[in-house]
């Protein structure tokens, strides 16, 4: 939940309407949404009142701020925190379309504290250019990284924090886009700790481009091989998608038919951010021969059950096997 106060801290910009209206906002979306009505045995209008008091009684925006927090503590949510609208700003900003928008092949990942280039995708311009993952980055364009993870990261709450630090990269990565042919200077630190200096030209990409709930806009890429041993004998399948998006699935299905014959399949999971939770539905079919519970949704409305589908699995040894005819244009697995 982001916050939609910009409150700076200070006593002299603190707007005490501003304070209530954002507890305000803050509990309405909770009682108009919450999937438990009951609020988990909580009465939801005198915490309406609480939060008001303290809200008309605070000094800064921090206070507020707190008090939020404390309201979404009741509810022992792990994904239910409040963002503040200055910690987010850049990540709702208008991207250009599929077919304009050119991407530099760079992935990020927050660790410690620093921002950390996690992959280079093949033949992009970053690739060409030599920039190895590993590096750390400095600069982006006009933005200095340093302060802008700081002031991302200025948040109380440890939920908040967590959420901020999840969609960091995400908006680094969206400000390394633009149009196709435009170029973005950056600034990054290589392994030695020399810095390096580099102008990267955004190309096209030959990818889904996808939008999902706050995340900004993400190409989706997936990667298939197929590793044979050293006698030639046995193969394991490796698997890496960067998002948990519909568009990989025919290409899944393509590389597990390609994977069939082999011992094993490896997944590549890191820097994922997740995605659509139904399609561990599909992706559990895989590897299963039999149905398994993965969870369930539980929504106002009712609950969605994610369940395996046995009749999915082609994984040697998995019973009723489902085999689909490799696509050309996504036959991604080499021998």
């Amino acid at each position: 939940m982001q916050g939609q106060a910009r409150g700076t801290g200070k006593r002299e910009a603190f707007e005490p309407a501003l304070a209530v209206a954002t507890a305000d906002s803050a509990w309405s979306k909770v009682a108009q949404s919450y999937y438990d009505t009951t609020f988990r045995g909580h009465d939801w209008d005198a915490v309406r009142r609480e939060l008001r008091t303290a809200s008309a009684r605070a000094r800064t925006m921090a206070d507020v701020r707190l008090a939020i927090g404390a309201m979404f503590a009741r509810l022992g949510e792990s994904h239910f925190a409040l963002i503040p609208a200055e910690a987010a700003a850049g990540w709702d900003e208008p991207q250009a379309e599929q077919e304009s928008l050119g991407d530099v092949g760079l992935e990020f990942r927050l660790l410690d504290g620093v921002v950390v280039v996690s992959r280079v995708a093949e033949g992009s311009s970053a690739a060409q250019s030599g920039v190895h993952a590993g590096w750390t980055l400095e600069r982006l364009g006009e933005l200095d990284v340093a302060p802008f993870v700081r002031d991302r990261l200025q948040v109380g709450d440890v939920r908040a924090r967590r959420l901020a630090a999840l969609q960091l990269p995400l908006a680094l990565i969206s400000r390394s886009q633009g149009a196709v042919g435009s170029v973005v200077p950056l600034v990054l630190r290589d392994g030695d700790g020399d810095v390096r200096r580099v102008k990267l030209r955004r190309q096209a990409v030959d990818a889904d481009l996808v939008r999902y709930g706050h995340m900004p806009p993400l190409f989706v890429r997936f990667e298939s091989t197929r590793r044979v041993g050293e006698e030639g004998e046995g193969c394991v399948g490796m698997l890496r998608f960067n998002v948990w998006m519909t568009p990989i699935m025919p290409r899944m299905d393509d590389a597990m038919v390609a994977f069939r014959e082999c011992r094993g399949v490896v997944m590549d999971l890191r820097g994922n951010v997740g995605g659509v939770a139904a399609m561990v539905m599909g992706m559990g079919g895989y590897f299963l021969d039999s149905t398994a519970s993965f969870g369930t949704m539980t929504m106002r409305g009712g609950a969605l059950r994610y369940v395996s589908n046995p009749g999915e699995a082609i994984v040697p040894g998995m019973r009723s096997p489902r085999l689909v005819e490799p696509s050309r244009s996504w036959s991604t697995t080499s021998p």
